[in-house]
């Protein structure tokens, strides 16, 4: 079972949205995303712009979301930085976990937050 989801992204600024939905986040399971990325990703691009939610590690705070390069089957960390997207993919993120609302039953996620997800509300 993994802890993350990988939802690929088509004419967007980002390649690829990660959803971690546990508070281990992304560390953890560094080698098992990067394995399941190589299948995910079988286009001939070198580099793919990623971006990573954390929001059942950091809560809806201003390091819920990464951006950072997957590159030939590994992560490059060295130009990873904290970003605010835009509404469209918080709305792919709430919808996700609406779909998937087992992980947010679990979690520490405040009400405001559960409420958010129930109505496919971005936050």
């Amino acid at each position: 079972m993994y802890n993350f989801a990988i939802i690929i992204l088509e004419n967007q600024e980002y390649d690829c949205l990660l959803i971690f939905h546990d508070y281990e986040g992304f560390l953890a399971s560094l080698n098992k995303l990067e394995k399941k990325l190589k299948k995910y990703l079988k286009t001939k691009h070198y580099a793919y712009k990623v971006i990573i939610d954390l929001v059942f590690v950091t809560g809806n705070s201003d390091n819920r979301f990464l951006s950072c390069y997957y590159l030939n089957g590994k992560f490059d960390f060295s130009l990873t930085k904290n970003v605010v997207p835009g509404v469209g993919i918080r709305q792919l993120v709430s919808n996700w976990l609406c779909d998937h609302y087992k992980y947010v039953e679990n979690s520490a996620l405040s009400t405001k937050i559960r409420n958010c997800i129930k109505n496919r509300t971005p936050f």
